[in-house]
């Protein structure tokens, strides 16, 4: 049965510029997802986007993937892997569960593309996005983007910042450090010495 991921129900995950170097050697065959503890026959709880910034060949490291892993809990390295070849632009999504891996790069220059982990919203991420990324950014934002980057609450019993909901502690900040001194809003009536 298909799983839909939506915003609101996923926040970013790990976000890498991945750049294989002539001559460097295949990735070890993996499962993203497999960073989580999780029991098995877990459904899906991370989505993989894997976008081409160069072309993707067999023969510069194009993303080798086991059709049909994802349903299965066995070994990694016991799967069948076919290499994704893509044009720049494009993008390769696949369930976290799935078997891949970069390919060797045998050609005479690098290939380089993106990868964006689009995991569940009640998962801690591999990368820290809510410290990563300043508040003041942050609050710049529009409420989707927010939230991918972990400013969310998949239910109301989990996931505060000070007791208060992520958006709302992030608009009382922004509020407060909008009138601090040193935002220019009231700094003379806060400079100015008493007689």
């Amino acid at each position: 049965m298909p799983h839909a991921v939506h915003v609101g129900a996923c926040q970013l995950g790990m976000t890498v510029v991945s750049e294989l170097l002539p001559g460097q050697a295949a990735q070890m065959l993996h499962r993203d997802a497999g960073v989580y503890p999780l029991p098995a026959g877990t459904g899906p709880v991370m989505v993989t986007a894997v976008w081409a910034i160069d072309a993707f060949t067999a023969s510069n490291g194009a993303t080798r993937v086991a059709p049909g892993s994802h349903l299965n809990s066995g070994r990694a390295k016991d799967v069948v892997c076919l290499p994704v070849e893509m044009d720049p632009g494009s993008v390769l999504l696949i369930d976290g569960r799935t078997v891949h891996a970069a390919g060797a790069n045998r050609t005479a220059g690098p290939r380089l593309g993106v990868i964006l982990e689009y995991v569940a919203s009640w998962l801690r991420p591999p990368d820290n996005h809510t410290l990563a990324v300043p508040p003041e950014t942050v609050a710049q934002l529009p409420t989707e983007l927010q939230e991918l980057l972990g400013y969310n609450q998949r239910t109301p019993y989990h996931g505060f910042v000070a007791g208060r909901h992520p958006h709302e502690w992030l608009t009382a900040r922004t509020r407060r450090s909008s009138m601090s001194p040193t935002s220019g809003h009231g700094s003379q009536a806060v400079s100015r010495s008493l007689p």
